[in-house]
């Protein structure tokens, strides 16, 4: 499936109420790093939140209706200074 060129960072007021409450829910001390809201070839809209929190990155796709369609996660990498020192 793929997607159109058609995409907006719509704020987070206007996710649709499904999504907002998932969010409230699952992530309530995390922090949303990015919302988009694209629309595929064939007409469907997407709306992809990245949610980040101390150590993970979850990146959420839902369909229109705020059902979650994907959820992935990935580890937060933290530089580690002693390895690379201290930039001044």
């Amino acid at each position: 499936m793929g997607t159109k060129n058609l995409s907006a960072k719509p704020a987070a007021t206007e996710l649709p109420y499904e999504i907002s409450e998932y969010l409230k829910e699952n992530f309530r001390e995390d922090f949303l790093t990015e919302i988009k809201k694209t629309t595929t070839n064939d007409g469907k809209v997407i709306y992809k939140v990245d949610v980040s929190n101390e150590d993970q990155l979850y990146h959420l796709k839902f369909n229109s209706k705020g059902l979650l369609m994907e959820k992935e996660m990935e580890p937060i990498l933290e530089l580690d200074i002693d390895e690379y020192g201290v930039v001044d």
